[in-house]
């Protein structure tokens, strides 16, 4: 199985004012998209952005936490031939 081996998200690569088109370039940087937004579904669909992502089901922390074996199952899934697996993140 891999494993994570970085995760950036938007606030810390400095993209938090810029539009959902500009994030998801940045994206394509990376391993795997994180994010709980499902209107980014309509853009990534355009066929423009080839990154892997994965929506989380909610933005509640505390629901996360009762499915972060599912999540991370999930997200590695999406990464199955790398020994390691760099994730970006819309959300902290």
């Amino acid at each position: 199985m891999a494993s994570v081996e970085s995760v950036d998200t938007v606030k810390k690569i400095g993209l938090s004012a810029e539009p959902d088109d500009k994030v998801l370039l940045a994206a394509e940087n990376y391993d795997v998209f994180v994010t709980a937004d499902k209107n980014i579904e309509c853009q990534h669909r355009s066929g423009k952005f080839k990154t892997p992502r994965y929506v989380l089901p909610t933005t509640s922390w505390p629901k996360l936490q009762g499915k972060l074996d599912e999540i991370i199952a999930g997200i590695m899934a999406l990464c199955p031939n790398r020994p390691n697996c760099d994730l970006f993140s819309v959300d902290e």
